[in-house]
């Protein structure tokens, strides 16, 4: 497995695929392996063969909520049809923990445009913080991990309040994010040893977005080209693509038009989390739909 994640960011998807494939003849079983082979293949928009994986992830631990997640965007990848999305949360197993059904209940409503849908079951997942009581590391640091948990759930709600148009609740968690973000890159300084390049990087991607949505402009471009910059689409294949999409969504949401379709063109010719249909149905992206290009960039990809 680790082979193919070398190769994975190396940008060698196919040799990638085969080195996952070589790791499944010594654990048939593994949800990690499986999960890995799923989005790996929907990363490459490949999504007969995603489904497959990710179905075989899900079955063997059907309580984790991120090959579900993933079945669902297939279903409005490769369809744009929200109805078979529904199909598909309707058709899961009594059994599955009502946490992981809420959240795909509350994904499908974002890409319906029903975003008093999508707020209604994630307000009470994570609350502004001041930067008094940052969650701790093992060290004892305060140092929040933008990976997972609250740092993704600050990007969430501060999104969908950006939406809403509820600008102060926006701001309070953008900036959440914003301070979330900052303690990584503060803890580098005040910690020696070696940094990981992708942390680093992460931190710059999701600091930019949080400048973007509290409206500052300026500190938003630089930050996120600090990102992509510091861990580009040649330096790491995987993780480069998700700082581009953070970089896109910063510039769609400063107004910078021209530059996020520039770069969306990028994103949607080499294997990214972005699809053609997300750019359709994902109210965040409205701003673009409207510019001359855009028809022509969204026939260019499947």
């Amino acid at each position: 497995t680790a082979i193919g994640l070398i190769l994975r960011g190396q940008g060698r998807w196919e040799e990638a695929l085969a080195a996952f494939e070589r790791a499944r003849s010594f654990d048939n079983r593994s949800y990690n392996l499986l999960y890995t082979l799923g989005e790996t293949n929907l990363r490459m928009r490949r999504w007969g063969e995603a489904e497959r994986y990710l179905q075989l992830a899900a079955t063997f631990a059907p309580d984790v909520l991120t090959a579900h997640r993933d079945l669902l965007r297939i279903r409005l990848a490769s369809t744009g049809d929200t109805v078979e999305a529904q199909r598909y949360l309707d058709d899961l197993p009594e059994t599955i923990p009502e946490r992981v059904r809420s959240t795909l209940e509350s994904e499908l409503a974002y890409y319906r445009g029903d975003l008093q849908g999508a707020m209604g079951r994630q307000r009470s997942r994570a609350t502004p913080q001041d930067g008094r009581s940052l969650p701790r590391f093992s060290d004892g640091q305060s140092r929040p991990a933008l990976a997972g948990g609250l740092g993704q759930a600050y990007e969430r709600q501060a999104l969908l309040y950006h939406l809403l148009g509820e600008d102060a609740l926006r701001d309070a968690y953008a900036d959440s994010l914003r301070l979330s973000s900052q303690a990584v890159l503060d803890a580098v300084v005040a910690t020696p040893g070696p940094v990981q390049m992708g942390v680093l990087a992460m931190a710059h991607a999701k600091l930019g977005l949080a400048y973007a949505l509290l409206g500052e402009r300026i500190g938003a471009a630089a930050e996120g080209s600090t990102a992509v910059s510091s861990l580009s689409i040649h330096d790491d294949a995987y993780m480069g693509a998700d700082h581009l999409r953070d970089l896109i969504l910063s510039d769609t949401l400063i107004g910078a038009t021209a530059l996020a379709l520039q770069e969306l063109q990028t994103a949607l010719s080499i294997p990214s989390p972005l699809t053609r249909i997300e750019l359709m149905l994902d109210p965040i992206f409205e701003p673009l739909r409207g510019h001359p290009s855009f028809p022509e960039l969204l026939a260019s990809v499947q």
